[in-house]
């Protein structure tokens, strides 16, 4: 059986955990599927306009979670929408 992930909206602690990160990293390209997972892009609709580059970030401690960033005009890097978790999903 093949596992692929699917997003789920973390948890009060995950959310937690994820925001205790000290930094953030891109997704890795073999993951690059979830950015069309339809609760990622439920997180991302109607957000991403006022951002110059959107991508989908994992904190350095806990590669299971996951949230959208985007850059704004200034430079600086925002979260967008809520965090979520990568679950198995057999395919």
């Amino acid at each position: 059986m093949t596992f692929k992930y699917r997003l789920i909206l973390a948890n009060d602690d995950e959310i937690a955990d994820y925001n205790s990160a000290e930094w953030q990293e891109g997704l890795p390209a073999e993951l690059d599927y979830l950015r069309t997972d339809p609760l990622a892009q439920l997180q991302r609709k109607g957000k991403s306009g006022v951002y110059d580059h959107v991508h989908l970030s994992v904190p350095e401690h806990n590669k299971t979670l996951v949230q959208w960033w985007g850059r704004v005009s200034s430079g600086y890097h925002r979260p967008i929408g809520d965090v979520m978790k990568m679950v198995k999903d057999s395919v």
